[in-house]
């Protein structure tokens, strides 16, 4: 799947919006007034700002229980949260911010902003 770009339509009447559905939407809406790019990268990733230049952040979705892990990046430089574990069966541990998403996405716009 390639990069999407806000603004795209909402095909969903907002009257039956969820509460991601509104969350994702206020994200994506506030990320692109403050000129962040805010796009859909490939597999369940939300992303904002540039890897290359400057801040980033990326949210990849991990499941019901577990919520959004965060990846942020500052000047193609990683910037962790917590520690990573190796787990059995070359699985891996890691930070990653519980649902709702407006917990995520609160913590991306804060990245960015500085």
């Amino acid at each position: 799947m390639e990069e999407r770009f806000w603004t795209f339509p909402i095909l969903k009447p907002e009257a039956e919006w969820s509460d991601f559905d509104r969350d994702y939407i206020n994200f994506m809406r506030t990320a692109f007034a403050e000129g962040y790019r805010p796009r859909e990268g490939p597999g369940s990733c939300i992303e904002v700002g540039d890897w290359e230049q400057g801040r980033s952040a990326s949210l990849v979705y991990r499941g019901r229980d577990n919520g959004w892990e965060p990846f942020l990046g500052d000047s193609k430089h990683s910037v962790r949260l917590g520690p990573s574990y190796q787990l059995p069966l070359g699985e891996n541990a890691c930070v990653c911010v519980r649902p709702p998403f407006r917990g995520a996405a609160r913590l991306a716009l804060e990245w960015m902003r500085g």
